[in-house]
């Protein structure tokens, strides 16, 4: 992916502390809790991998997520550039229309608590700053690193586009610019794939699932191959190749 897909980069330096933006560099970190707004029925929606590791290399998150999100909600708690710098708690458009990697951490966050609360301020123009995921925290010359299927972004996540298939990782690191992207971990249980709202397919992989489709929209449901369990709404529908079905 080269610069003219995922916006402008964006470079701001302050006592020579790195903030996340998601990729960019910033100024210090902080504070969020995180919402996403519900997709329009005709957005475009994206199945992707993402992974989310911190600061220590322990992997947080391994999922596949579907994603159309083009809002996040913001909070007054996102100080990442100090005091009177975080968001009004509204939800805040993203820098790019369509899919972008902050939309799919934000629709990953909004099933998986692990992920929750993201920290995230839409303060300044240049894009929204990720400061802190499921309660892990950038701080000093620590940001959060993005990669977009192996490419460092150099944008904040909400100016960087995503293609379905393109693998989508996070890292709380202080290298910059990062080279050593994180591998994944061993997987224990079941893989997790994280459905979007609407009738676009929510499909699982070849391993054994666990699909969450609990969104409130009516979807169509597919497993794949695995010995796989879905959690689904009471209007959904659902293929024969789930093993386990849950309805709520």
């Amino acid at each position: 992916m080269n610069g003219s897909e995922m916006g402008t980069p964006c470079v701001h330096r302050a006592s020579f502390r790195y903030l996340a933006l998601g990729g960019a560099i910033v100024a210090a970190l902080t504070c969020m809790s995180l919402a996403v707004a519900p997709a329009s029925a005709f957005a475009k929606q994206v199945r992707v991998p993402v992974r989310v590791v911190d600061g220590l290399g322990r992997q947080m998150v391994d999922a596949v997520v579907h994603s159309s999100s083009m809002r996040v909600r913001t909070s007054p708690q996102a100080l990442c550039f100090g005091e009177g710098t975080g968001g009004d708690g509204g939800f805040a458009p993203t820098a790019v229309r369509g899919p972008n990697a902050m939309g799919v951490l934000a629709d990953a966050a909004a099933e998986l608590g692990v992920l929750r609360p993201l920290r995230v301020s839409d303060y300044y123009s240049f894009g929204h700053t990720l400061c802190g995921i499921g309660g892990v925290e950038a701080s000093g010359l620590a940001y959060w690193a993005v990669w977009i299927g192996g490419t460092f972004v150099e944008t904040s996540a909400d100016n960087a586009r995503v293609k379905s298939g393109q693998t989508v990782v996070y890292q709380l690191t202080e290298e910059y610019p990062s080279t050593s992207i994180p591998g994944p971990a061993p997987r224990e249980g079941r893989r997790v794939v994280v459905g979007a709202p609407g009738a676009f397919p929510v499909t699982g992989t070849n391993a054994d699932d666990r699909v969450l489709a609990r969104d409130g929209a009516r979807d169509l449901v597919r497993c794949s191959s695995g010995a796989d369990i879905a959690f689904i709404d009471s209007r959904d529908a659902v293929a024969q190749d789930c093993e386990e079905v849950r309805r709520g």
